[in-house]
Protein backbone atom coordinates (compact mmCIF):
# COMPACT_ATOMS: atom_id res chain seq x y z
CA UNK A 1 0.00 0.00 0.00
CA UNK A 2 1.53 3.10 -0.93
CA UNK A 3 0.24 6.60 0.78
CA UNK A 4 1.39 10.01 -1.04
CA UNK A 5 2.17 12.39 1.97
CA UNK A 6 3.18 14.83 -0.48
CA UNK A 7 0.19 16.01 -2.69
CA UNK A 8 -0.93 19.03 -4.38
CA UNK A 9 -4.45 19.48 -6.14
CA UNK A 10 -6.43 22.81 -6.55
CA UNK A 11 -9.46 22.36 -8.70
CA UNK A 12 -9.18 24.42 -11.72
CA UNK A 13 -12.19 26.55 -10.81
CA UNK A 14 -10.22 27.95 -7.92
CA UNK A 15 -7.75 29.35 -10.13
CA UNK A 16 -10.00 32.41 -11.68
CA UNK A 17 -11.38 33.18 -8.67
CA UNK A 18 -10.21 36.31 -8.43
CA UNK A 19 -11.21 37.03 -12.05
CA UNK A 20 -14.70 36.30 -11.51
CA UNK A 21 -14.35 38.60 -8.51
CA UNK A 22 -13.61 41.55 -10.05
CA UNK A 23 -9.96 41.65 -8.77
CA UNK A 24 -7.14 41.28 -11.57
CA UNK A 25 -4.41 40.15 -8.94
CA UNK A 26 -5.30 36.16 -8.61
CA UNK A 27 -4.06 33.07 -11.04
CA UNK A 28 -5.35 32.28 -13.82
CA UNK A 29 -5.62 29.25 -15.83
CA UNK A 30 -5.18 29.79 -19.85
CA UNK A 31 -5.31 27.11 -22.68
CA UNK A 32 -2.38 27.43 -25.02
CA UNK A 33 -2.65 26.76 -28.64
CA UNK A 34 -1.15 23.18 -27.89
CA UNK A 35 -4.38 22.14 -25.63
CA UNK A 36 -2.04 22.58 -22.17
CA UNK A 37 -3.03 25.08 -19.09
CA UNK A 38 -0.86 27.67 -18.42
CA UNK A 39 -0.87 29.55 -15.40
CA UNK A 40 -0.72 33.57 -15.43
CA UNK A 41 -0.48 35.78 -12.43
CA UNK A 42 -0.23 39.38 -12.32
CA UNK A 43 0.01 39.03 -16.50
CA UNK A 44 2.96 36.94 -16.20
CA UNK A 45 3.20 33.09 -17.34
CA UNK A 46 4.75 30.71 -14.88
CA UNK A 47 3.95 28.10 -17.85
CA UNK A 48 2.01 25.15 -18.40
CA UNK A 49 0.97 23.09 -14.91
CA UNK A 50 0.23 19.23 -15.14
CA UNK A 51 -3.65 18.34 -15.80
CA UNK A 52 -3.01 15.87 -12.78
CA UNK A 53 -2.49 18.83 -10.60
CA UNK A 54 -6.44 20.42 -11.34
CA UNK A 55 -8.37 17.84 -13.00
CA UNK A 56 -9.31 15.25 -10.35
CA UNK A 57 -10.26 12.40 -13.37
CA UNK A 58 -6.37 12.55 -14.32
CA UNK A 59 -5.37 12.58 -10.18
CA UNK A 60 -6.98 9.27 -9.84
CA UNK A 61 -6.02 7.50 -12.60
CA UNK A 62 -2.27 8.80 -11.65
CA UNK A 63 -2.39 7.87 -8.46
CA UNK A 64 -3.96 3.90 -9.51
CA UNK A 65 -1.31 3.74 -11.92
CA UNK A 66 1.68 4.23 -9.02
CA UNK A 67 -1.00 2.17 -6.75
CA UNK A 68 -1.12 4.82 -4.39
CA UNK A 69 -4.27 4.29 -2.08
CA UNK A 70 -4.77 7.86 -0.10
CA UNK A 71 -2.60 10.52 -0.28
CA UNK A 72 -2.89 13.68 2.09
CA UNK A 73 -4.11 17.26 1.08
CA UNK A 74 -1.38 19.46 0.30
Amino acid sequence: MNIDVHAHFLPRNCFNVADNIGKQDGPTLVTNEKGQEEVFLEGRNYGAIARRLWDPETRLRDMERKYVVKRTQG
